[in-house]
């Protein structure tokens, strides 16, 4: 850096550190191409949280109840016949497809929501 060259903080409006610099805000707010107010972003960014949350728990919810579902009953050590325990059964081909469910259904949503607030602001 040469002499009296000052460096430029440059930050997110939305953090803190942009709050305290006075840049909270941009100047032209504008959100994919589209001219929206700063509390019509703030409330997609809380639709889209909400919808986050709520697949969360759908995604979290399942995951606590297996172990613990597996190592209480003891049906994680049944068999099926010649067949790995039912644990392995239910873990293996069951929990990845599911994930990508989640995963599909959580992009889908968010892009409807999307959508939504894209179509009510035109």
């Amino acid at each position: 850096m040469t002499d009296g060259a000052r460096r430029k903080v440059v930050v997110h409006p939305r953090t803190s550190a942009a709050r305290r610099l006075g840049r909270s805000r941009s100047v032209e707010p504008w959100v994919r191409g589209y001219p929206a107010e700063p509390a019509e972003v703030d409330r997609l960014v809380d639709a889209q949280r909400r919808l986050a949350l709520r697949n969360l728990v759908l995604l979290v919810v399942p995951f606590l109840a297996l172990p613990i579902l597996f190592t209480t009953t003891g049906l994680g050590e049944a068999r099926l016949g010649p067949l790995p325990p039912l644990a392995w059964l239910i873990l293996g081909p069951g929990v990845f497809p599911f994930l990508l469910w989640m995963g599909d259904r959580q992009r889908r949503a968010a892009e409807r929501v999307e959508s939504d607030w894209i179509e009510r602001r035109s």
